[in-house]
């Protein structure tokens, strides 16, 4: 199996530019491409995936041959130019926006992750962000990991299918865990939050499972 070509010369790098690639130079910085505005025919240089100003080819870009296509970071995902995005407001409602890669609000939104598929993902999302708030309300402040007192913290028990209690005295297993001084504020926090919320939202459990 012959091993898939990493370079491309001008021309190559013009089709798949044209075919909607984002494409750099491989001595750019990581976040630093172009792409093709389809809708006004011009091509954007974007720095650190944010627009700057639309590019112009130099003598030097078109002899390269180290053209190569963008891929975005991992775990960073941008939508296409005019596509729905839905995403959470300041007051944690849903709403949506039609997506412009040459905006700077909209790109660094992308990349702070405040972007969704639909609507329902976004409803999700800021539940369980509601949650996880509420829980840090109702934990300790300030607990002595290396101390010799139990820490309690909230846990599902797939077997068992229920929301219980566990603790642990110096180590912390999950960087996101909440965890409280005493038995008793865990469970407070469990009736508080209700169990049904806490296996849907805080641990991702779905009524089929």
């Amino acid at each position: 199996m012959s091993k898939e070509k990493k370079y491309m010369n001008f021309n190559e790098m013009l089709e798949c530019l044209e075919k909607g690639e984002k494409v750099r130079l491989s001595t750019w910085q990581e976040n630093n491409y172009i792409g093709i505005r389809s809708n006004i025919g011009v091509y954007q240089y974007y720095e650190d995936n944010s627009p700057y100003k639309q590019y112009e080819f130099s003598h030097r870009d078109i002899h390269a041959t180290n053209w190569e296509i963008y891929k975005p970071s991992e775990g960073i995902i941008f939508p296409k130019d005019d596509e729905k995005i839905y995403y959470l407001d300041e007051c944690g409602y849903a709403t949506y926006r039609s997506y412009d890669e040459t905006s700077s609000r909209d790109n660094s939104q992308i990349k702070f992750g405040n972007y969704f598929k639909n609507e329902e993902e976004a409803k999700f999302v800021a539940k369980k962000l509601s949650i996880i708030k509420r829980l840090e309300n109702l934990a300790s402040n300030s607990l002595d990991w290396k101390g010799n007192d139990y820490k309690y913290f909230i846990f599902y028990d797939c077997k068992e299918e229920k929301v219980s209690v566990a603790s642990d005295i110096n180590d912390k297993y999950l960087p996101f865990s909440i965890y409280f001084r005493s038995k008793e504020s865990c469970e407070n926090a469990i009736k508080a939050i209700g169990e049904r919320d806490l296996k849907k939202y805080y641990f991702d459990i779905k009524d089929n499972q």
